[in-house]
């Protein structure tokens, strides 16, 4: 990365040293896991990545994934499995592997637009799609291991909680003085400047690789707070509330309206409702995720009526996303030309001038990005993971007798929810998601295991590779 100076090479090519201190620490294995994802998620240099030869790339997203995948992958079993038990987990990651063999082996033309030449898919692409999706899935994989529990998911929240409001603190900072501080640090700043700037203020950024990411992770330490509060009492219950006032007039400062919005529906939902409807609503906001490309695809997206609700708040917030619905168009259109497997990398997704050959999209939302370039298939892949365990946790609660959906859970369905959610309109989606389905999907584990409340269900993880399973086990999807 250009201009990126000495402290954040030294930043990411000490990190390791970090992770094997933290493991090895008396933090215990599951906090140490939720920190040092957080730690780089939210401190570490964004967008910079150090090249080795026949080597994968270090960034930040990568060094904690697989170097914790491959410390973990040393445990014994019962400790750590990288393999889920749900039997459509197991088929979404078979999916995603041989989906990415396949848009390889079908995109293996030249493409000319005007004098832009795009290359020809070729072998080496299989490994580097592969280590690139692992190092996405590879929170999911520990997570479902080491989270499942209650402990676990109480864990992750609280740890989210205290990262957050260290974020708060440096956007506070950030809205008051500009988005400076990673620059400041580490040389560089990771995107483009103007698009934080927001009217007569600036969206904050911090550590994050752009203003929206960093909105939407002060969303989930709201939901978080808000949860945490449901689940205490006394004076603890009262701070937790505080916070979560405190995280709401933050992310009004930001001016990032869409993860506001999540807030402002969120923290009612999980503060005035059972878990079990929490369930259910982040089950339907993954089954609206899930099914946007082919509400898009066959014109259903109530597109007039989002433009006009925009134009309620102001002209450029409907400009924006006139924007956005127009070059969601064109790649649409692009993509349905190899709907199935996608067009696999080197820009081949993008939309070009036949003329001039300059490219002429932008490719804003996760979902519209992962359609280009993995099709319909890799689609459905991805997005089945992230949407799996909010679905089979709400499909478990409404048709057996479960005993009560664990709050922890609940607050955790409706993060993963928004998150999907967030994942159309822009490309929000983090390592802590991640974790927190992983954490879903060993929950939704054991409860189809066990049929027993969240207090006295099994951890996934310590089951003995010689303990008999039960003899009637529940299916989940």
């Amino acid at each position: 990365m250009y201009g990126a100076n000495a402290i954040a090479y030294l930043a990411i090519y000490g990190f390791p040293i970090m992770i094997f201190v933290l493991v090895k620490s008396s933090l215990g294995l599951k906090r140490a896991v939720v920190y040092i994802f957080l730690i780089a998620m939210v401190f570490l240099p964004s967008a910079l990545q150090i090249d080795f030869q026949a080597l994968p790339p270090f960034d930040k997203r990568s060094v904690p994934a697989i170097l914790l995948l491959l410390i973990l992958a040393t445990y014994p079993r019962d400790t750590f499995r990288v393999m889920p038990e749900n039997r459509l987990a197991k088929v979404l990651l078979g999916v995603l592997i041989l989906q990415i063999f396949v848009t390889v082996f079908t995109n293996g033309d030249m493409i000319r637009v005007g004098p832009t030449v795009l290359p020809p898919a070729i072998i080496g692409d299989i490994k580097s799609n592969i280590f690139y999706w692992l190092t996405l899935i590879s929170p999911m994989l520990i997570g479902r291991s080491l989270l499942a529990d209650r402990e676990g998911r109480e864990i992750m929240l609280r740890a989210v909680l205290a990262f957050g409001i260290a974020h708060a603190l440096i956007s506070l900072f950030e809205v008051r003085m500009a988005p400076i501080l990673h620059e400041t640090l580490y040389g560089y700043f990771p995107h483009r400047f103007d698009q934080q700037m927001r009217g007569d203020g600036f969206r904050p950024v911090g550590f994050f690789v752009h203003g929206l990411n960093a909105a939407f992770f002060l969303f989930a330490t709201c939901a978080a707070a808000a949860t945490l509060s449901k689940i205490s009492t006394g004076k603890a219950k009262t701070n937790f509330q505080a916070l979560t006032v405190f995280l709401l007039v933050v992310l009004v400062l930001t001016k990032s309206l869409g993860a506001l919005l999540f807030a402002l529906v969120a923290v009612p939902v999980i503060l005035f409702t059972s878990s079990r409807f929490q369930v259910f609503f982040g089950a339907m906001l993954c089954i609206a995720a899930l099914s946007f490309p082919l509400l898009k695809v066959a014109d259903l997206v109530p597109e007039e009526a989002l433009l006009s609700m925009a134009e309620s708040i102001n002209e450029e917030r409907r400009d924006s996303l006139n924007v956005r619905f127009t070059n969601e168009e064109r790649l649409v259109e692009h993509a349905r030309e190899r709907f199935l497997f996608g067009w696999g990398g080197w820009g081949r997704n993008r939309v070009y001038d036949p003329i001039t050959g300059e490219d002429i999209s932008i490719t804003d939302g996760f979902w519209i990005i992962v359609l280009g370039t993995q099709g319909l298939v890799g689609y459905f892949a991805v997005f089945g993971l992230l949407s799996l365990p909010v679905i089979a946790l709400w499909r478990l609660t409404r048709r057996s007798k479960v005993g009560d959906v664990d709050p922890l859970a609940g607050g955790l369905c409706i993060i993963v929810g928004f998150n999907l959610i967030e994942l159309l309109p822009n490309s929000s989606q983090m390592p802590s998601t991640w974790l927190m389905v992983g954490a879903l999907l060993g929950y939704a584990e054991s409860l189809a295991r066990s049929g027993a409340p969240s207090e006295t269900s099994p951890d996934v993880s310590s089951r003995s590779a010689a303990e008999p399973r039960p003899a009637k086990r529940r299916t989940i999807l």
